[in-house]
């Protein structure tokens, strides 16, 4: 299958366990920090490639370095990435986890893979 994603490309940055964010300029250790491609077009090729599909992803990514890292993840993820046009700053968002979420993909064998989002359970 041929898919073309088009629309918003967001770098996630995946932060777990977070039991509660400090106060000020307030510090906490965690286990984890990730990286994913995310946004109604980034996520979504991720998605499609993961499942098999040949994907290209057409939208605005910043030329700084958060831009670069979500291009490097998108075509390490074997999307092709030639119609993303390359504007001044990349949409980045955090994603504090809490320790109980869960960290393993659906449709993946390893519990933990390089590019993959985790899903809260309360």
């Amino acid at each position: 299958m041929k898919v073309v994603t088009m629309g918003v490309h967001v770098l996630d940055v995946l932060v777990r366990p977070v039991e509660e964010i400090p106060e000020g300029q307030g510090a906490t250790l965690v286990d984890d920090i990730r990286m994913t491609a995310a946004g109604t077009a980034a996520g979504t090729a991720l998605t499609l490639a993961k499942l098999g599909a040949e994907v290209r992803t057409a939208g605005a990514v910043g030329t700084d370095p958060t831009g670069d890292m979500l291009v490097q993840l998108l075509n390490k993820a074997g999307i092709d990435t030639e119609l993303l046009v390359r504007r001044i700053d990349t949409s980045t968002s955090s994603a504090p986890t809490s320790p109980t979420a869960s960290t393993t993909c659906p449709g993946t064998r390893s519990p933990r893979p390089p590019i993959c989002t985790w899903a809260g359970r309360s």
